[in-house]
């Protein structure tokens, strides 16, 4: 899956990358989702959304996209992990793991943090924040289902190399 994150460019500026990014997704049939934004969701007619804990709540964001539409939402304890898949989450992100330069994050909630999500929902688990080939595995065994980066693939000399590596590793 693709997540479009572009917290900086205007809304048109953000929808026509949307619109660029979902085509090169479907041609590859890879679903697309965008980063906190609702309304570019919709407009680019995007899979669905991703959301911040700043972000509107999942119940909201359903009755805008849908019951097909993905969405997901980024939590750091199971307690959020439970109150997100009841309002209707396709999938919950748990970090950050480790630390990262991507984002400034709050708290780190480590591997465990992962088990104690997973042992609370049905939902598929993703762990975000700070993993790569070294760490991959070890978040896979904590109860992962899935793993979402950005550095491990985008600062890689091999992007594509990098991507098949870890996806093969997640399999």
């Amino acid at each position: 899956m693709v997540q479009l994150r572009a917290k900086e460019l205007t809304w048109p500026e953000f929808l026509n990358l949307a619109a660029k990014v979902k085509k090169l997704c479907r041609k590859y049939g890879v679903p697309f989702i965008v980063n906190d934004r609702i309304d570019i969701a919709l407009a680019s007619n995007a899979d669905g959304v991703h959301l911040g804990d700043s972000d509107t709540s999942v119940s909201v964001a359903r009755k805008v996209l849908g019951k097909r539409s993905i969405i997901g939402r980024t939590v750091r304890s199971a307690d959020e992990a439970v109150r997100a898949e009841y309002e209707g989450a396709s999938y919950v992100s748990v970090g950050s793991i480790y630390p990262t330069k991507t984002k400034r994050v709050p708290k780190i909630v480590g591997p465990s943090g992962i088990g104690r999500v997973r042992q609370k929902v049905k939902i598929p688990v993703v762990a975000i924040g700070g993993i790569g080939l070294k760490n991959a595995r070890t978040v896979i065994r904590s109860g992962a289902d899935g793993i979402a980066v950005v550095s491990a693939i985008a600062h890689a000399r091999n992007p594509f190399n990098a991507a098949s590596k870890l996806r093969k590793l997640i399999k």
